[in-house]
């Protein structure tokens, strides 16, 4: 099974930008998103805070005139060296809510009309992963429901490495926060954090909630199925929704990130190995092997990610036992399954439901 709101087949609808789009996956070192839309959200923040652009954007290989142009394009390493910046200058332990609040609707043109359209949270997460490239580029959400809940969990595209906590702060908070804004309520969250519970703990009950858990080996968002399809009072004329679509649809797109592309191949079990992967890709193992470190990512770590992803699905979704999902992902016994299943995220299944006590 894979998400929902994740199309198994290439999107025709899309035109390729260049060539080398043709091999199926884009990288961190292409310089592929523009910089005046989510990486500007987050200077104006800085340059709020009276931090100099020459200070944030020194090593990036980015000028902040060049961005004020509207055609400066940023590839992920770029935006990976804002962040560390960003980071290190700025005076706070609020930076990433802050840029998740702004990240949407946001400042898109027609991207940030067609997410105003949005009539529930599914049609939200069908267009984020239909407009990724410009509303969901670093990570990307991925539904996961039964006839109960609903789990979004948030995959990481390219590789993020020391930054992808921040981003997941960031991101998480900003869909949160869309969804308190569009329902003009708020919305009973669970919310499951991959990284340890960090000093600043007071800034997540402000911007998230009181349902916040920490070392859950993935980045989740879990409520009631019924959410999902909570009709919102519309913000946008049907005229300009359908333009806003027409619009969108004429735009190009790069292809999916290297590490969402082999997660994809993996959650659908076309490949199991890393020569099945580097088979599938037109790679050599080598190279494949290459790729992966260039993204901060191992076959294994990509693996293991997508197993325990099956794991926090069916064990607090579906509600499903150790032995049920220990069938479902073929291995041989229960106790090779714990065994596994602590690698993948440090701890024994028991200990994983005990800390999500009260996680559904």
């Amino acid at each position: 099974m894979w998400p929902l709101a994740w199309s198994s087949a290439p999107d025709q609808r899309w035109q390729p930008l260049a060539p080398q789009r043709a091999r199926g996956w884009s990288e961190q070192d292409e310089p592929l998103f523009a910089a005046h839309f989510q990486p500007a959200l987050l200077m104006d923040i800085l340059n709020a805070r009276g931090i100099s652009s020459h200070q944030y954007l020194r090593g990036s290989g980015v000028f902040y005139d060049d961005v004020l142009a509207g055609e400066q394009r940023m590839s992920v390493q770029q935006w990976l060296q804002l962040l560390t910046s960003a980071r290190a200058l700025y005076d706070g332990d609020d930076l990433s809510f802050r840029w998740g609040h702004a990240l949407w609707p946001g400042h898109y043109g027609e991207f940030s009309q067609l997410l105003q359209g949005c009539e529930s949270l599914a049609h939200v997460i069908q267009v984020m992963a239909d407009y990724r490239a410009v509303l969901a580029p670093l990570m990307s959400p991925l539904l996961w429901s039964d006839q109960r809940y609903c789990m979004i969990s948030w995959q990481d595209n390219y590789g993020l490495g020391e930054q992808a906590a921040f981003v997941a702060e960031a991101y998480m908070t900003g869909l949160v926060g869309y969804c308190r804004w569009r329902s003009d309520s708020h919305w009973p969250w669970r919310i499951g954090f991959a990284h340890p519970s960090p000093s600043y703990r007071e800034q997540y009950d402000v911007n998230l909630g009181d349902a916040i858990f920490f070392d859950v080996g993935a980045n989740v968002l879990l409520i009631e199925r019924d959410f999902l399809h909570q009709r919102w009072p519309s913000s946008l004329s049907p005229t300009a929704l359908n333009v806003a679509q027409r619009h969108c649809l004429q735009q190009s797109q790069p292809a999916l990130g290297f590490v969402a592309q082999a997660m994809l191949a993996l959650r659908q079990r076309k490949a199991t190995s890393l020569e099945q992967l580097a088979e599938l890709f037109g790679l050599s193992p080598a190279t494949c092997k290459r790729k992966l470190k260039k993204h901060h990512s191992s076959f294994q770590q990509l693996q293991d990610r997508v197993r325990l992803e099956q794991c926090q699905y069916r064990f607090h979704v579906c509600g499903w036992t150790n032995e049920q999902v220990a069938a479902h992902l073929g291995f041989s016994d229960v106790t090779n399954f714990r065994r596994a299943y602590k690698r993948w995220c440090g701890m024994t299944p028991s200990a994983s439901k005990r800390r999500l006590l009260g996680f559904i």
